[in-house]
């Protein structure tokens, strides 16, 4: 309870998550109580996130997202402003038999699948699975336009404006370096 009045966005966000998560509905007045300080943007929409949860919602609050994106290779030990510059960017998506891009679309976004499968088809005809935490989608950090498919029966992902990752890239070399990695591993 007292991280929950840090004055750090993340740690404060983290202990509101935390509380939420040990104390359920008993954790609320706590909440409420940290959404009238106002005191930081990650913080407060993690709060209402929170205060917001239905038992039926799988919606993700910023800490969450956060730790998705951990799980995932290419961001790991990404610096912390990097991540959360891509979690406030990122939107959740709840996906019902869709393609979530085709060859020829224009590559704007990468997919990190959060619950559910992918299957990918190549240009070349192979096709490869890709479940959670799966990133999908690498081809809009390289080629204007997406070269292969990506099906998706249900699920839920987390979608990701490849700019921001391209301008994370920019300013930390560690990011460029995977990207490159994973440009030559394709």
């Amino acid at each position: 309870r007292r991280a929950l009045e840090s004055e750090l966005p993340l740690e404060a966000a983290a202990a509101a998550q935390a509380l939420r998560d040990l104390e359920g509905e008993q954790a609320l007045p706590a909440l409420r109580a940290r959404l009238r300080q106002g005191r930081s943007d990650l913080t407060q929409q993690t709060v209402l996130d929170l205060l917001h949860l239905e038992s039926s919602s799988l919606r993700l609050t910023p800490v969450a997202k956060l730790a998705a994106l951990c799980g995932c290779d290419l961001f790991q030990s990404s610096p912390l402003r990097d991540l959360l510059t891509i979690v406030a960017a990122s939107e959740q998506c709840e996906i019902d038999g869709t393609s979530l891009f085709e060859p020829g679309e224009r590559a704007d976004n990468l997919f990190l699948i959060l619950r559910g499968g992918a299957t990918l088809t190549h240009a070349d005809g192979r096709k490869t699975e890709h479940t959670s935490p799966s990133l999908i989608g690498m081809e809009a950090l390289h080629r204007p336009r997406y070269e292969s498919e990506a099906f998706m029966a249900e699920g839920e992902v987390l979608v990701i404006p490849a700019q921001v990752i391209l301008a994370a890239a920019q300013a930390y070399p560690r990011l460029a370096t995977r990207l490159f990695q994973h440009r030559v591993a394709a």
